[in-house]
């Protein structure tokens, strides 16, 4: 995860020790939250000292905050897989474009820790204690994370084999063809619009029509915007400037 460092800490408001700057991931001196905790409880907006977030009362109940949204977002993301939602550890697999990732979130602490898959690191204890710098109680949380998640995974290459990406494929499949129905209908009602309004512009050029908006009449007097093929067309009136098409005017063009 990459955010930006405003150089303030969320909790206390003081300068962070790194100042202005852009993080991939948490580092020994900056807590960096696993997603905009503003939408989740408002606790914080921003990186914080990591002695500000281990000194805050409930911060448990803020990461089980974190957790709970993270897993709904699982459910309907088709890139990533919830692993296990343990008591110590939430694991995610994420299928990205650079390669596979198993994320884990300690649950006592609420950082990402990222277990690269090139090559998988050959035990939790390797791929978690080793990836970056890590706070102290980070580091206290480890033997109690590793202990949960080797038993049924003895490996990250274990956990990362049990997951089935071709639910969440069919998934990506079928928001893609959802996205191309909803388009290709916003596009004939579009067209449908546009040629009424072409038709009402002929009505108003040859008969003449009231403005929707003064309620004057119009025989010639107004400006006709063809604004085909992407956007909507509309009849500008010239005496007041108000634009209507078909819709507002209440006119059926033959």
């Amino acid at each position: 995860m990459s955010i930006f460092i405003d150089g303030r800490c969320g909790i206390c408001g003081e300068v962070l020790p790194i100042g202005d700057a852009m993080l991939d991931e948490s580092t020994s001196e900056v807590f960096v939250p696993p997603m905009n905790p503003a939408a989740v409880c408002g606790l914080i907006s921003s990186p914080a000292h990591w002695a500000c977030w281990a000194a805050v009362p409930d911060r448990l109940a803020t990461i089980r905050k974190w957790g709970d949204r993270i897993l709904e977002a699982a459910e309907s993301s088709p890139f990533l897989q919830i692993v296990r939602d343990g008591m110590e550890a939430l694991l995610l697999a994420q299928d990205d474009p650079s390669g596979c990732r198993l994320i884990v979130m300690p649950m006592a602490v609420g950082s990402w820790m990222d277990v690269s898959s090139s090559p998988w690191p050959p035990t939790w204890a390797a791929g978690l204690s080793h990836h970056r710098l890590m706070h102290e109680i980070e580091r206290e949380s480890l033997p109690r994370v590793i202990e949960e998640l080797s038993g049924p995974f003895p490996t990250p290459e274990a956990a990362w084999r049990t997951v089935d990406w071709e639910p969440k494929r069919a998934l990506e499949r079928a928001r893609q063809r959802d996205q191309i129905e909803k388009k290709q209908r916003r596009d004939e009602l579009l067209d449908i619009h546009n040629e009424a309004c072409d038709r009402l512009a002929r009505l108003a050029t040859s008969v003449g029509i009231a403005c929707p908006h003064c309620r004057r009449f119009l025989k010639g007097d107004f400006r006709y915007l063809d604004n085909r093929p992407n956007g909507r067309s509309c009849i500008v009136c010239r005496r007041c400037g108000g634009s209507f098409g078909p819709e507002e005017a209440g006119v059926q063009a033959p």
